[in-house]
């Protein structure tokens, strides 16, 4: 078996259309094949999405807006890292990461 990192972006709707919140997550899979770990990845967020109401009474569903990507687990004798992907535009990075400045 090996093991492979997902990420997945979610979405949160409001009923009374409200801005979206959106939520990164980062998934372990274990499976003896990419194809199979993308299956286990189907199966585990088609049951994770979910419709609520909050405590004002709306409406809020999340779902999967997109998988943003799915690959082997990084981690072996030779490096720490156990995920890596690769930008080239810092700025848009800075404002999308609000960690950068300490805000959140």
């Amino acid at each position: 078996m090996n093991h492979y990192v997902a990420i997945v972006l979610w979405q949160a709707q409001h009923g009374d259309g409200a801005e979206s919140l959106y939520s990164e997550e980062i998934h372990l899979l274990q499976a003896s094949s990419l194809a199979q770990a993308e299956q286990q990845l189907h199966t585990r967020l088609t049951a994770q999405q979910t419709s609520y109401r909050n405590a004002a009474g709306e409406q809020v569903t999340w779902t999967v807006r997109q998988v943003l990507d799915i690959q082997p687990f990084l981690a072996d004798a030779t490096t720490d890292a156990v995920y890596c992907r690769h930008f080239r535009n810092w700025a848009a990075y800075q404002a999308f990461e609000p960690l950068l400045d300490g805000s959140l």
